[in-house]
């Protein structure tokens, strides 16, 4: 869906979101709120047309879990994760968590290929339906910005 950001957005936005637009000359710009959000990565669009994103409202009675991914950078200057310097990492704790009785292992896999193609270097949570094990469905929840970034698409 295209959004008019500045008739369909700014006027039903938040002070705190407002405070993140901007203009570049027929650009309307804005990065956010939230911890990794800044006005050097913001994301505009020409006239103020942005092309949206669905959002789905899932049924209260669906529980969904949020775990920390497994290869969740630390986002440290000089810091490296667990993962990146432990040769022992998958064995120790990717195999013997909650990801050895069904297919989320292999989820988190084809995630983490998705999240390469995009360049979504962010994952550091995922969000699953919750079922006994690791059974549930992974949901994959908030890769919109990777899809439209200041300075067009990647």
């Amino acid at each position: 869906r295209v959004v008019n950001l500045e008739e369909a957005i700014l006027p039903v936005a938040t002070d705190k979101l407002k405070e993140t637009f901007f203009f570049e000359g027929r650009r309307v710009c804005f990065y956010g709120v939230c911890m990794y959000c800044k006005k050097e990565r913001a994301a505009c669009a020409d006239n103020g047309l942005m092309e949206g994103s669905v959002t789905l409202w899932l049924p209260d009675e669906w529980e969904i879990v949020k775990r920390r991914h497994p290869y969740q950078r630390t986002y440290r200057p000089g810091v490296s994760a667990r993962w990146e310097k432990d040769d022992n990492y998958c064995r120790q704790y990717v195999l013997h968590r909650f990801h050895t009785t069904g297919p989320r292992l292999l989820d988190i896999t084809d995630a983490a290929v998705l999240d390469y193609l995009i360049g979504n270097a962010d994952r550091h949570h995922y969000e699953a339906l919750n079922e006994e094990g690791d059974k549930g469905m992974l949901l994959l929840m908030d890769n919109g910005k990777r899809y439209s970034v200041h300075g067009g698409y990647h």
